[in-house]
């Protein structure tokens, strides 16, 4: 019987992984929660490019959320078009990002944010970079994605969703495509505005399995929304009332 020797196992999987990805060593990686599970690294990769493909403007909340994750307090880089509408720093509090923290950059044109993307992927001082962008090239996904893994900075790059997705969608450089719009918040007992939530699917990964989540964001993290039985079973808003000593005017 032929013996596998697990040192030589793991040297082959390194040999592999490097042919594959162009890097000596798989890359740290981001645990997501249930997604983690459809990712063949368990959770995603840093130091690699991402798209994320928006169904509305709640994919730049997850956007967010996925830049405070990835950061661990170093600066971000967020690259968008002169004239649209910024970033409101102080919202993205909610998701671990100080508005100190942000360096807006705005470009005239695409390639000018695409050259300061990759830019900022190969300056290691940086914890993430993110980019606004009409339409992802193959050929500027590549760059970026060869800026990421030199710099050790993930990058995430977010396109807005058709109806008719383009060949440059379809077939992006990018290490992993989502497409993300938003979900129905979980009720609160007290009436008010639940956590944000998104619906998520994966769209594209090279070894993975495409699936789609409902995912909210709560104490810091992604997780499944509460379901509505157990949001039932909370006080209500009349009872709430009560024990504070509040009555109706």
């Amino acid at each position: 019987m032929t013996y596998a020797d697990p040192a030589t196992i793991d040297w082959l999987r390194e040999r592999i992984w490097a042919l594959e990805q162009g890097t000596a060593a798989p890359p740290p990686v981001l645990a997501l929660g249930a997604p983690d599970a459809a990712l063949p690294w368990g959770g995603l990769p840093l130091a690699r490019l991402h798209q994320i493909v928006a169904a509305d403007q709640a994919a730049l909340g997850f956007a967010a959320a996925l830049l405070g994750l990835m950061a661990v307090g170093k600066p971000v880089l967020w690259c968008g078009r002169r004239g649209a509408a910024a970033p409101f720093l102080p919202g993205l509090a909610g998701f671990g990002l100080a508005p100190q923290q942000v360096l807006v950059a705005e470009a005239e044109r695409a390639v000018e944010a695409l050259w300061t993307m990759e830019e900022g992927l190969r300056c290691p001082a940086l914890g993430a970079v993110l980019g606004e962008i009409d339409e992802l090239a193959p050929a500027a996904a590549r760059r970026l994605q060869l800026a990421a893994e030199t710099g050790g900075v993930a990058g995430l790059v977010v396109t807005p969703g058709r109806a008719t997705p383009s060949l440059s969608q379809s077939f992006s450089g990018a290490t992993t495509r989502w497409r993300v719009g938003a979900a129905p918040s979980a009720p609160t007992p007290w009436g008010g505005l639940g956590a944000p939530a998104w619906h998520v699917a994966l769209e594209r990964c090279r070894g993975g399995l495409p699936r789609a989540w409902v995912l909210e964001w709560r104490d810091g993290s992604f997780a499944a929304p509460h379901p509505p039985a157990a949001v039932a079973a909370g006080p209500s808003l009349s009872r709430l009332r009560e024990r504070v000593g509040v009555r109706a005017v």
